[in-house]
């Protein structure tokens, strides 16, 4: 089910024929949101700060030295960050990785795209050996054409980075020719920033109106909702040279 904002009387009736789907996975392939959120409020305890999920919850999204310059004062942050950084992704390995389940449908979605003729890509701020275990709980070896991950880019761009990288690989120079889905108002942000069209999903817990203000073009309850609204290349192919053969007929 898609619910759209201001963009209503525009988006209704429109249908995306890319050439590229490319996917953030945590929040919106795999539901990893609490599981993370959790982890972090139990990290920051450990040195003293101490956040409950629903405070956490508007980082979510955002590369964690960035949500730490947001949350702790500068003066205590600067002798703690790499600390409690290493201690997150210990935490997040040793407890709460074996719990996050593939959103239900994921791997069908995955395979009906590129059923449709659409290539796909993968996106995440989270580390490689994270990403290899999502995509094994996903079953999707193989199915990505394209993958990047935060041990591939800079922190200070990580979002922005990481669909360049994804979009490089692909040797996609078109950006008009690719979408983007996600779960947060960065993933949006950084899409519109990198020429991509974002799309938004509600299983990062974010509202609508949150995903829409952020740039989302449209917003689905789930990745799933996508196929509503996905034109297969081949029959945008058709359909163009049917239109030149009748132009070129009158």
């Amino acid at each position: 089910m898609l619910t759209f904002g201001k963009t209503i009387d525009r988006l209704c009736d429109q249908r995306f024929s890319p050439k590229v789907v490319i996917f953030d996975i945590e929040g919106t392939l795999v539901d990893a949101v609490l599981p993370n959120l959790r982890c972090w409020a139990e990290t920051l305890e450990r040195f003293g700060f101490t956040f409950n999920t629903a405070e956490l919850h508007r980082f979510s999204g955002m590369d964690g030295a960035e949500m730490l310059e947001q949350i702790i004062p500068q003066r205590e942050l600067r002798d703690l960050r790499a600390r409690i950084l290493a201690a997150h992704g210990h935490c997040y390995r040793e407890q709460f990785i074996d719990t996050v389940q593939p959103i239900p449908g994921t791997h069908e979605l995955i395979v009906e795209i590129k059923r449709l003729g659409i290539r796909v890509a993968a996106v995440s701020s989270c580390q490689r050996d994270e990403l290899m275990h999502y995509c094994k709980r996903m079953r999707t070896d193989g199915l990505f054409e394209a993958l990047a991950c935060g041990t591939d880019v800079s922190k200070q761009r990580a979002h922005a980075d990481l669909i360049d990288l994804a979009l490089k690989r692909l040797r996609i120079r078109d950006r008009t020719k690719a979408i983007m889905i996600g779960d947060t108002p960065f993933d949006a942000i950084a899409a519109r920033r990198g020429g991509v069209t974002p799309l938004g999903v509600l299983t990062g817990y974010f509202s609508a109106s949150e995903l829409l203000s952020a740039g989302c073009s449209a917003v689905f309850r789930k990745a799933h909702g996508l196929l509503e609204i996905l034109n297969p290349p081949r029959a945008v192919a058709r359909a163009e040279s049917h239109r030149r053969s009748a132009a070129h007929a009158l």
